[in-house]
């Protein structure tokens, strides 16, 4: 059985209106900590990301070079993408770099960061109205 499990959403920081008309933002998207999974019988699964594992090269590169999908009410599609269905979901894409930023406090552990473009209609006013909120899908 696959297991997918999607992040908790992360936070759209700056917004730059693109001369096409699409809209690029930058986002931290991943965070170490503790998220919280519930399951289909209805409870919870914890899990641990530790920054060795988020900010590992491997992980790191998981992240760029991927589709940004605007699916309701989660964003996420009720599948993961493929190249027969990317073109129904994708709403624009995630740029190569992605940099991991050190904390800010001392309770908090750093995010990964990542540039993204929205290039459909919808992804552009969800990123302009502040309505899109980033969270990496996995299996």
């Amino acid at each position: 059985m696959q297991v997918v499990r999607f992040d908790a959403p992360g936070e759209v920081l700056k917004i730059q209106q693109n001369a096409d008309g699409s809209v690029s933002a930058t986002a931290d998207t991943s965070r170490c900590g503790i998220y919280e999974y519930t399951r289909t019988d209805g409870t919870a699964r914890r899990e641990l990301v530790l920054p060795e594992h988020l900010f590992s090269p491997e992980s790191m590169r998981t992240l760029g070079n991927v589709a940004v999908t605007a699916w309701p009410p989660s964003g996420h599609p009720p599948e993961l993408l493929n190249p027969e269905n990317a073109g129904k979901y994708s709403v624009g894409h995630v740029h190569e770099t992605v940099d991991a930023v050190d904390a800010p406090t001392e309770t908090d552990f750093g995010y990964v960061r990542v540039r993204l473009t929205g290039r459909t209609a919808e992804a552009v006013k969800k990123l302009t109205s502040g309505k899109l909120f980033t969270s990496p899908g996995y299996s």
